[in-house]
């Protein structure tokens, strides 16, 4: 569900969106499973400024975790270190901004927060933030160039890490970005 009002300037933008996922076995009801996705997203801009808050919530079940990666866009992989049936749960929170320097070029970032919390294994919490400067080459093309880090808090007995990137983008649709990075993960002593 969405919703999306424009006065004076301002754009608001709100959405609620819930995925659940069912799956059920005739013979080995011990393997039946629900995984859930909720996202609660909120966005005002006035000027060129655009800024934005969203809270996601997955409950996931099984070895065949059903993992978010994106606004509209559901991943599904075998969780290979897992390697067995296991509950996790991941609570993200981000904060975005978009900031419209011309016509054609942008600046973006984020600031986010992230929880993944296994019931029976290792968990873990990464505070990341990126920063890009974004070029429209087209009405359906935009790149640009960033920064990313973060650091990536583990439960015992792993080690707790630093991590750095250089990305290079290219959005053909200012929604799902392709990008590469290039990055330094550095663990804490």
């Amino acid at each position: 569900m969405a919703s999306e009002t424009q006065s004076n300037g301002r754009r608001i933008f709100s959405r609620i969106d819930y995925s659940p996922r069912f799956t059920f076995f005739a013979e080995n009801s011990r393997f039946n499973s629900i995984q859930q996705i909720s996202r609660l997203e909120g966005q005002y801009g006035f000027g060129r400024l655009t800024v934005g808050l969203s809270q996601e919530i997955q409950l996931l079940d099984g070895n065949d975790i059903n993992l978010s990666t994106g606004i509209d866009s559901t991943v599904n992989r075998v969780n290979l270190d897992v390697s067995g049936r296991t509950r996790l749960n991941v609570y993200t929170t981000s904060l975005n901004a978009n900031y419209s320097l011309t016509g054609k070029t942008f600046l973006t970032g984020n600031l986010s927060y992230t929880v993944s919390d296994y019931a029976t294994l290792i968990s873990s919490s990464i505070i990341a933030a990126n920063a890009y400067i974004n070029y429209t080459y087209s009405p359906k093309l935009a790149i640009g160039v960033g920064l990313a880090g973060g650091y990536n808090l583990v439960d015992s007995p792993s080690q707790s890490q630093i991590f750095e990137q250089v990305n290079a983008l290219t959005n053909s649709s200012r929604r799902n970005p392709r990008s590469r990075n290039y990055k330094r993960v550095s663990p804490l002593d």
